[in-house]
């Protein structure tokens, strides 16, 4: 979700239109998270607020809007040390 996990998209066009795609990223998404494992603990919701307004300001800055910013479209990786409760 930072800056560095932003995989660089493709962008091209045709004649007749324009083509985005970015790299499909393993994971969960944060509504999946909570959906199984129930409320997350705050340090973890602190670390994702982080990590996403970081994402969003650098793709504000490269002039980019993201107009549906929701649980089902953050994609969430854990390290196998953590936990969404702890």
């Amino acid at each position: 979700m930072t800056p560095e996990r932003c995989v660089g998209p493709y962008l091209g066009s045709t004649e007749s239109s324009y083509v985005y795609a970015m790299e499909i990223v393993a994971g969960k998404t944060l509504e999946e998270m909570i959906s199984t494992a129930g409320p997350l603990s705050l340090k973890l919701s602190l670390e994702i607020i982080g990590q996403v307004t970081s994402a969003l300001a650098a793709a504000h800055q490269a002039g980019l809007v993201h107009r549906d910013i929701k649980p089902a479209n953050l994609t969430c990786r854990l390290r196998r040390e953590e936990s969404p409760r702890r």
